[in-house]
C-alpha cells in the first residue's frame, strides 16, 4: 500500500502520581512508516486508557497493515484493577487516524460465568487478521496455577461481536502468555494465529507454541424443507471473509441454488415441497462456493440456501425437486 497511509499504534504507560503505589495512565501514539508521529488534534500522543490504575496487568495493541473496508481499525487492550472484579480487561477500537470509541469492559467476551470473570485476567496480547481480532490472556486461578484463554471478535456498533472462544492451555501447571501473531493481516482469510506460551513444571520453565484458528468451522445447520430426494451439504465457516461451499447430490437434470433470508413457504401445486428461503438470488450449478463479504454490518444476520433441480420425476409440477435448506448466521 501507499507508504503515507502505513502507520502503527504504540502504547506506553505514563505516571500520574509519584511515590509508593504510583498510578499510571496508558497513552498512545500513531507512527508512520518513515517514523513520523501522526498529529491528532494538535498532539502526537493522547491518553487512550484514561482511568488511573495502580498495578496494571499489562496492555497491548494490534495494528492491521491492510485496509478494512476503506480504513484500518486498531484495537488496544488494557488489564487494570476494578473495585469488584480484580484485574479485568478493557478494550477500545479506533481508526488509524485516531477516531474511535471509548474503552469497553470485555467481560462479555469471557463466556465462562461470573465466577470465572471474578478472577484476575492479565497479560493480554492481541493481533488481527485484517477483519477480526484475536485476543489471548492469562487467567489466574491461584499463584501457582494460571491458564491461557483466547477469544476472537470484531468491533460492531461500539461493542464487540464474539466469533470464537478457546482454552489454549488449561493444565494444573502454571502457564503464562508471551504473544499472539496473526498469519496475515489482509482481510481475513486465511485466518489463523500462533500463540507463544510459557509453562512452569516443578520449577522447569518450558516454552510452547499453539495454533489457534480464530474462528470455529461450521455454524451451518440443515433444516427440513426438501422434496423428491435431492440432497444438499454445506461446509465452511459462517464468519466474515470466509468461504462456504454448497454441494448437491442425487441430481437429475438442470440444477441450481436459491439464496435469501430463511423462510418456510408452502408452494401452491407442490405438495410436500417447501420454499426454505426468500429466493433473493438464483445461482446455476450443482456446486456453489461463495465468500461472506468483509462487512461488519452482516454480523448477526441469518441466511439460507436451498437447492433445486428440473427432472421428469419431480413432485412439484411433475418436474421440480427441492433440497433441504442450509441456514447460517454470520459471526
Amino acid at each position: 500500500g501507499n507508504a503515507a497511509t502505513q502507520r502503527w499504534g504504540v502504547l506506553y504507560e505514563r505516571r500520574v502520581t509519584t511515590g509508593a503505589g504510583d498510578a499510571t495512565k496508558v497513552w498512545c501514539s500513531l507512527v508512520d512508516r518513515d517514523g513520523t508521529l501522526r498529529s491528532l488534534l494538535g498532539q502526537t500522543t493522547w491518553i487512550l486508557f484514561d482511568a488511573a490504575a495502580t498495578g496494571r496487568g499489562g496492555f497491548d495493541i494490534a495494528s492491521p497493515t491492510d485496509d478494512i473496508g476503506g480504513g484500518r481499525t486498531l484495537f488496544a487492550v488494557d488489564s487494570r484493577p476494578t473495585s469488584t472484579m480484580g484485574l479485568d480487561l478493557f478494550g477500545v477500537a479506533f481508526s488509524d487516524v485516531g477516531v474511535g470509541g471509548v474503552p469497553v469492559n470485555l467481560s462479555a467476551l469471557e463466556p465462562y460465568g461470573a465466577t470465572f470473570q471474578a478472577k484476575d485476567q492479565r497479560a493480554p496480547v492481541v493481533d488481527s487478521d485484517g477483519t477480526r481480532f484475536a485476543m489471548a490472556w492469562t487467567h489466574d486461578y491461584s499463584a501457582t496455577d494460571r491458564d491461557v484463554y483466547a477469544t476472537t471478535f470484531a468491533p460492531l456498533n461500539g461493542n464487540y461481536a464474539r466469533h470464537d472462544a478457546a482454552v489454549i492451555a488449561g493444565s494444573t501447571a502454571d502457564e503464562g502468555l508471551g504473544l499472539v501473531v496473526s498469519r496475515r493481516s489482509g482481510g481475513g482469510m486465511p485466518s489463523g494465529y500462533l500463540l507463544a506460551l510459557r509453562r512452569i513444571v516443578a520449577g522447569d520453565h518450558r516454552f510452547l507454541a499453539s495454533i489457534y484458528q480464530g474462528t470455529a468451522v461450521g455454524g451451518l445447520a440443515v433444516r427440513n424443507a426438501g422434496c423428491g430426494g435431492l440432497g444438499i451439504t454445506g461446509s465452511g465457516s459462517a464468519a466474515l471473509a470466509t468461504p462456504i461451499t454448497m454441494l448437491l447430490s442425487n441430481m437429475q437434470g438442470v440444477t441450481g441454488f436459491l439464496f435469501g433470508a430463511p423462510g418456510s413457504f408452502a408452494v401452491p401445486g407442490c405438495a410436500g415441497c417447501t420454499a426454505g428461503t426468500t429466493m433473493d438470488a438464483v445461482v446455476a450449478g450443482a456446486s456453489w462456493t461463495f465468500t461472506i463479504p468483509n462487512n461488519l454490518a452482516l454480523v448477526g444476520l441469518s441466511f439460507a440456501v436451498q437447492g433445486f433441480d428440473f427432472a421428469p420425476v419431480g413432485p412439484c409440477f411433475g418436474q421440480i425437486r427441492a433440497s433441504n435448506a442450509v441456514d447460517f448466521t454470520v459471526r
